[in-house]
């Protein structure tokens, strides 16, 4: 996993494919047509994990994107937070 200050966090289709239990190509299909925020480099695809996250808290919490005022995830599980590790 690589990380651009611009970008945040940038996660290779491969490893994202296998954490999600998905085919690569589905992963890549869904990327060109911009259902998950990514970036193509030449002929590869990253997942933009910083959007991603932004992406899944506003279906969670059911706003429309604007998160301001919203205070960070935590975890307070220490099992589930070695597991995130």
């Amino acid at each position: 996993m690589a990380e651009l200050p611009a970008l945040g966090e940038l996660i290779p289709v491969k490893e994202f494919a296998a954490a999600t239990d998905s085919h690569p190509r589905t992963i890549q299909r869904l990327c060109r047509e911009a259902e998950l925020p990514a970036i193509q480099v030449g002929a590869k695809w990253f997942i933009l994990g910083n959007e991603l996250l932004t992406d899944a808290r506003a279906r969670v919490l059911g706003t429309d994107g604007d998160l301001d005022g919203l205070a960070p995830l935590t975890v307070a599980n220490d099992e589930l937070y070695e597991e995130i590790l």
